[in-house]
């Protein structure tokens, strides 16, 4: 229940796509084992995934806080605390070869060539605090096939949630379909001369006899065609 898969196949890639949530951060981090049962399971399926040559994408609440050092996988300008799932999360990342696009980078520690526009995912009751909780995740071999990620901090797109809705944009190629064809169809029926009719008839007088009268010919069976 902590995660739903979405597949796809386009002409450019084959993507898996995965919502995900994890359990939320707690002092006693009561959610801990919970949590790392979570990130076992999705482990082993981004691995399935890539094996089936997929492009794997994460996105969702991960209720994650990895602090602001881009070196270590922080956010500049994000608060400086990580918690216990915000390590569970970064070893998870590292261990799959997986980035976080929150606070990735088009070159290495070069900050004004980040991926995203806009910082906190989350608000406090009335905005009395901001937080990063969400991310979008890609797989690490797919990294140059992101064009951006929108975090929708002020409310631009709307919902009624605390939490900001998170847009990735991919690059892709998809099918080129023909329009289709106005040649005439020579239109008949492939009935041959000596065709019995008798089972067909039967059919259709039961059926008939059965709409009684009342109801159009879209009641009638499978059974007649």
């Amino acid at each position: 229940k902590e995660r739903l898969w979405v597949t796809m196949t386009t002409a450019g890639f084959k993507t898996a796509v995965c919502a995900i949530y994890t359990g939320c951060n707690s002092e006693d981090d009561h959610y801990g084992p919970w949590n790392e049962g979570i990130y076992e399971v999705i482990s082993e399926e981004v691995s399935n995934m890539r094996a089936r040559g997929f492009r794997v994408c994460l996105q969702g609440d991960f209720n994650a806080w990895i602090g602001n050092v881009l070196e270590q996988g922080g956010i500049p300008g994000n608060n400086a605390k990580i918690t216990k799932n915000g390590r569970r999360f970064l070893s998870f990342l590292k261990d799959n070869a997986l980035v976080q696009l929150n606070g990735a980078c088009r070159v290495r520690g070069d900050w004004s060539t980040r991926v995203s526009t806009g910082l906190w995912t989350r608000h406090g009751h009335n905005n009395s605090s901001s937080s990063v909780l969400d991310y979008a995740v890609v797989s690490e071999e797919h990294f140059d096939s992101v064009v951006d990620v929108e975090i929708d901090e002020k409310g631009r797109l709307g919902g009624a949630s605390d939490h900001s809705v998170v847009v990735t944009r991919l690059k892709d190629r998809f099918l080129a379909v023909s329009s289709v064809s106005r040649k005439a169809v020579k239109l008949g029926w492939d009935i041959r001369d000596d065709e019995d009719w008798k089972g067909y008839s039967m059919v259709v007088e039961r059926e008939v006899q059965g709409m009684g009268g009342t109801k159009g010919a879209e009641c009638l069976s499978d059974s007649v065609t």
